[in-house]
Parts: structure tokens; sequence; C-alpha cells
């Protein structure tokens, strides 16, 4: 009788179970599986650097089952911003693809007439000892012993490259030295700051093409701060050397289409 009593009452329970799992675990996973939810998707291709707008942008309902949480479900989080990767048609948009300011913005404001040139830091001392930043003004020297050959001098005249605009200190890795990276580097005491490799500058032709040739340099520093008409006043004094070395001197905007 009691063997029969234990099968009794486990017949019961699997009974009990079933019924539980039919009428209200099925129904829940169903459920769960046939949600819908509404996200934002690309509609168009989407280059790196392009300010996206609302054209640009889908909304559709999708399942949300196996959706990540992190793909964003509002407009308003993505139009404004700025694209830092390609997209296609269909991607879904996360946070990490996006970026509040255009990605290298200070290559789209060159001065029209203006160039930007990277040249190699060759040595830490070379570059300032890491320590060059966007927005400093500096001096370019050089003792070329190709240019020295050429010239007749060891020490060739860089008047041209006397006040100079750094636009960016970037890593090999491409990605430019920073207030934001260099913070995160220093809440964290075991990571060892990367040495920039290249820095680059906002340069007439001219001083591009003398750049080019150059293979050794080393950069000082003339002045860092937040008086911007100082800077200016700097880099006119350079346009003024080179309309007095007979190169006409560079106009002033931005080189918009336009302007």
């Amino acid at each position: 009788m009691k063997v029969f009593r234990n099968r009794l009452v486990l017949g019961i329970l699997g009974i009990v179970l079933s019924a539980g799992i039919c009428f209200f675990l099925a129904p829940m996973l169903n459920n769960a599986v046939n949600e819908q939810v509404v996200i934002i998707r690309v509609a168009k291709p989407i280059a790196i650097g392009t300010e996206i707008t609302n054209e640009m942008l889908d909304t559709v309902t999708v399942g949300a089952a196996n959706l990540s949480g992190k793909v964003i479900e509002s407009k308003d989080e993505i139009v404004g911003k700025y694209a830092t990767v390609n997209m296609l048609p269909d991607d879904y948009i996360f946070a990490e693809k996006l970026s509040t300011e255009r990605q290298n913005a200070y290559l789209y404001k060159l001065p029209r007439n203006y160039q930007a040139i990277s040249i190699p830091i060759t040595s830490f001392a070379a570059g300032l000892s890491a320590k060059l930043q966007s927005g400093d003004i500096v001096t370019v020297h050089t003792s070329d012993a190709k240019l020295a050959e050429e010239n007749g001098s060891f020490n060739y005249d860089m008047g041209l490259l006397e006040y100079v605009k750094v636009l960016a200190v970037t890593f090999d890795t491409g990605i430019d030295n920073d207030e934001a990276l260099s913070a995160t580097y220093a809440a964290d005491g075991s990571k060892e700051h990367p040495v920039p490799s290249t820095v680059t500058l906002q340069v007439s032709p001219k001083q591009a093409e003398l750049l080019a040739k150059l293979s050794k340099t080393h950069i000082s520093l003339i002045y860092r701060g937040d008086n911007t008409a100082y800077s200016e006043e700097l880099l006119k004094r350079q346009d003024a050397y080179e309309t007095r070395i007979g190169i006409s001197p560079m106009p002033t905007g931005t080189g918009l289409p336009n302007e």
C-alpha cells in the first residue's frame, strides 16, 4: 500500500507539473519569443564621420528574442551625432557607433589653401617628450644631412617653419592623443601611456613641400594657452615671413564651398 501511495503522489505531482507547464510556463515562453520591440535601423549607407540625419534611419518592429539590450530604440539618441564606423542598410545602431563630435574634426576646418601633413616623431625627445597637444604653436628644426648638402650649410634656414600649428598628435594605432585619453591612462595605473608616433601640422603648400623633404626633425614649443589672439598673431608672423621671401600670403577663410 505504501508503494502504491508513493506512486499515486508522484503521479499527481506529475499531472500538476504538466498542467503548470501547459497553462503558465508555456504561454510565458511563447509571449517572450513573440514579444515585439521598436528599434532604429540604418536606411541608407552612412560613411564614417557623417552627421546622421532623420532620412538615414528607419523605425522597425522586430522580435525581442536574442536582441541586444544595447540597440538604440529612439531617433533622438542618434540624429545629429556622427558615425564612428561605416554603416550599411539594415544595420542596428549601438552607442559605440556614435560620437557627439565628428572624428578628426580639425581636418574639416582647415583654412582655405592650407594643408594638413603628418611627420614622424623620430624620438621621445624630438616630440617634446610626448607632451605635444593639439593647438600648440611650435617650431620645427632640422639638421638634415640631405638638405645640408643641397644648401651648402649644416644648419638649414628654417624660417618657413618658425610658427606652425599642431592639429593632432597620433599613436601608431591611428588614435589621436587627447585629454580624455590621457585621463583614462592616468586613472588606470596598470596601463603604460603609449608614445605618439606622428604629429599632424597645419601648413601652407610651401611648408608642406619642405617638411616632405625632412628625414630628421625636432620640435620645440613656442606657445600653448587660451589666448587665441596671440596664437593667430604668431601664425600671421609666419605668413608675413613667406610674403617677404616671395611666397603669396594665404587667404583667410575655412575653404568651404560658396564661402
